[in-house]
């Protein structure tokens, strides 16, 4: 963060926890398996007292995302007192989603699973167009989410809104070489557009093309704001 020139002031520590650790085996520019060194038990009501003192003490603060891993970090108890303490302050909380916690989800401004996720969410296959308008509507419904996102890899991402518009974002992909981090890629995306004042919409479309632009990479990458400005201009000229 701080090579970045970013603020490390709403770093949260536990000092009985280790850092994770995580090892790619790339072959041919392809991840073939990946190593994970890490503890998955959940934090305490210490940790979440933390986190809930840093959030809730950001006058500035316009989003926040909930990653969620399944790794131990946000528990059920973490989950509801941040959309607790958002909804109070008018924050909107972005989620990318595990099954364990679905119903902690509740309330959330969007849920954004990628199809095995909504699969999992659901309990059922989500194979035609029309099972994952299904599945998009009851999710929306079951959380009470003001809009689901789901992403369908190469077929793009079909967003549900709270007024019951649906619609679908065709990829801009033109190459995959690793798919490592395009979900987190396209949530901060999405959120960081929104809090600019994007319509969800609008917010949509750039974070596809957004994750288009990192998985032609191989590894993590990040996206800065004139390579997801050069890739858009990029797309409308193709369009033409």
């Amino acid at each position: 963060a701080r090579e970045a020139g970013l603020s490390d002031e709403g770093f949260v520590t536990d000092a009985v926890r280790p850092t994770t650790v995580k090892t790619r085996v790339i072959g041919n520019n392809q991840q073939i398996v990946r190593l994970d060194r890490e503890t998955r038990s959940d934090v305490g009501s210490d940790i979440v007292d933390a986190v809930i003192n840093v959030l809730s003490t950001r006058p500035t603060l316009k989003g926040i995302i909930l990653e969620d891993y399944n790794k131990g970090f946000l528990t059920r108890e973490m989950i509801t007192s941040v959309i607790a303490m958002a909804r109070e302050r008018n924050i909107p909380v972005f989620v990318d989603p595990k099954q364990h916690n679905i119903d902690a989800y509740v309330g959330a401004y969007l849920i954004k699973p990628n199809r095995k996720e909504a699969q999992e969410l659901l309990g059922s296959v989500l194979t035609t167009t029309d099972d994952v308008q299904r599945a998009g509507i009851e999710l929306r419904e079951r959380l009470k989410a003001d809009n689901v996102l789901i992403t369908l890899g190469s077929a793009g991402m079909m967003l549900f809104e709270a007024d019951g518009e649906i619609s679908s974002v065709p990829t801009v992909a033109k190459r995959v070489a690793d798919v490592s981090g395009a979900g987190d890629t396209a949530i901060a995306t999405l959120a960081a557009m929104v809090a600019a004042g994007a319509h969800i919409r609008e917010a949509a479309a750039l974070a596809n093309v957004a994750a288009g632009v990192v998985v032609a990479e191989p590894g993590i990458v990040s996206i800065t704001a004139q390579t997801l400005l050069d890739a858009v201009i990029d797309e409308v000229e193709v369009q033409r």
